[in-house]
């Protein structure tokens, strides 16, 4: 059995949200050079990987696919599932990765895309019991943090 190839993430690049993503398996894709271990190795979909951040291990994954692209190929959607809001925040976190040295858009980046392993949980308990009523006797529940009332039905 081969050795799984590390995929490096650090905090200071990714910052702290994207550092949250990466720890609950949100992050699925990562954009490096040439000289990245992934495209050293020349790994081919379905290899191995051990992803780390800052050196403590996150998880396994498995190789999904290895592109070279420029920033011109790079869409929202890349930046969401490299951990990041928008396509401003993927390139501040690529300077600080390094590219900082010519305009972003000269740069040739090899787009790693990798899927987390299915892992089974047990399911949610809930606890059964009467809503709550407001003053007026209907339902009160809590969405995104605001009350909310609601006529029963």
């Amino acid at each position: 059995m081969k050795t799984p190839i590390e995929l490096r993430f650090t905090r200071q690049v990714l910052g702290p949200m994207g550092s949250v993503r990466l720890e609950r398996h949100l992050v699925t894709q990562t954009l490096c050079s040439a000289n990245c271990a992934v495209v050293k190795a020349e790994a081919q979909p379905g290899d191995a990987l051990k992803i780390l951040l800052d050196g403590q291990e996150i998880g396994p994954a498995v190789l999904e696919s290895v592109d070279k692209v420029k920033w011109c190929d790079l869409r929202l959607v890349d930046a969401v599932w490299g951990g990041f809001e928008r396509l401003s925040d993927l390139a501040d976190a690529l300077r600080k990765g390094g590219y900082r040295f010519q305009t972003i858009d000269t740069y040739n980046f090899y787009r790693i895309r990798f899927q987390w392993p299915y892992v089974e949980r047990p399911p949610l308990q809930y606890e059964e019991k009467p809503p709550e009523r407001g003053k007026r006797g209907r339902a009160v529940s809590l969405v995104r943090g605001f009350e909310k009332s609601f006529e029963p039905g």
